[in-house]
């Protein structure tokens, strides 16, 4: 297996589960095999500091990778998405700007993918290649995302509160809270059939609700 310079903070798997994406030093991703722990290539990103996350599409087409560059305590940092096309080796960077970013997913069908920040909540469409903030004022950014695997609701986190909203209508559809003392929510995950949401927080607990308990906004 490969190597990483840096402290690897994600990595993800291809859909068919024969490759792996690790990002590496300074903006370098490299896909391995996994049956025999060769490296098949590296390519560059537009993250000269780090990589937060990466995410393979689930059509097996792309890589998503969220990260941040910068040279100096003068700079100030700019956040972006780099955009990998496995078919002809191009990439593509989007969502560039001075908001922490801190997390992706795409759609189940590959079309779309939604980035979150601090302040922001963006969504990528590949068809049209546009990215918009769909935040309101009621979501702000998030933390922690995740699609439905039906690609019906996105779950954000932001503190402790997780807004669940529709993805086709971009309007909210439930909003959760949890108990924590004083974590805010690190991580959100749908179950494999989409009726139910676990969400992870700092104070060390783990939160699942079922998709019918979700009490509409």
């Amino acid at each position: 297996m490969c190597e990483a310079c840096d402290p690897v903070s994600a990595v993800s798997w291809s859909p068919d589960g024969t490759r792996l994406a690790v990002p590496l030093y300074r903006g370098r991703v490299s896909v391995v095999n996994v049956l025999d722990g060769r490296e098949l290539f590296q390519y560059q990103t537009a993250h000269s500091i780090a990589t937060k996350d990466i995410a393979w599409s689930p059509d097996g087409t792309r890589l998503a990778s969220l990260g941040c560059s910068g040279f100096s305590h003068e700079q100030e940092l700019t956040y972006l998405v780099t955009l990998y096309n496995l078919s002809d080796g191009s990439t593509t960077e989007i969502g560039q700007g001075t908001n922490y970013l801190t997390s992706l997913a795409w759609s189940p069908d590959s079309a779309r993918l939604v980035i979150t920040g601090s302040q922001t909540i963006k969504l990528w469409n590949g068809a049209s290649g546009h990215l918009v903030d769909i935040s309101m004022a009621q979501l702000g950014g998030g933390s922690a995302v995740a699609w439905s695997p039906d690609g019906q609701y996105i779950a954000t986190a932001r503190g402790k509160t997780i807004h669940i909203w529709e993805a086709n209508t971009e309007r909210t559809f439930s909003v959760l809270q949890t108990n924590a003392a004083y974590g805010a929510v690190e991580c959100v995950k749908w179950s494999p059939d989409g009726q139910s949401l676990a969400a992870g927080d700092a104070d060390r607990s783990v939160h699942i609700w079922p998709l019918e308990s979700m009490v509409p906004a």
